[in-house]
């Protein structure tokens, strides 16, 4: 991925990384996800479609969407799951 420009997947990287690390409450994490996953999406896809649709899959479909009714410490540990598949699924050149 690094032959790409990426400015948009490496924002939402970032976002995910800076949740992950405690640098964001969990609802400052839910609220402006869903701003930045419908502002930036398209240009995620234009910058390299097959991450695009697998960060969505596996951050916010496997990831966010599911997090409802679970206490903050399961859903970190949700998301965390959800990241590390993530970055095993790229570095094992499934996209």
């Amino acid at each position: 991925m690094s032959s790409y420009k990426t400015p948009n997947i490496d924002f939402m990287m970032k976002y995910v990384v800076d949740f992950l690390e405690g640098r964001m409450p969990r609802w400052a994490f839910d609220i402006d996800y869903s701003h930045h996953i419908m502002k930036r999406y398209p240009k995620m896809y234009r910058e390299f479609p097959d991450f695009a649709e697998a960060f969505e899959f596996y951050i916010g479909e496997c990831g966010v969407d599911c997090g409802d009714g679970l206490s903050d410490a399961s859903y970190k540990k949700l998301i965390r799951k959800q990241y590390k598949a993530l970055m095993t699924a790229a570095s094992d050149g499934l996209f």
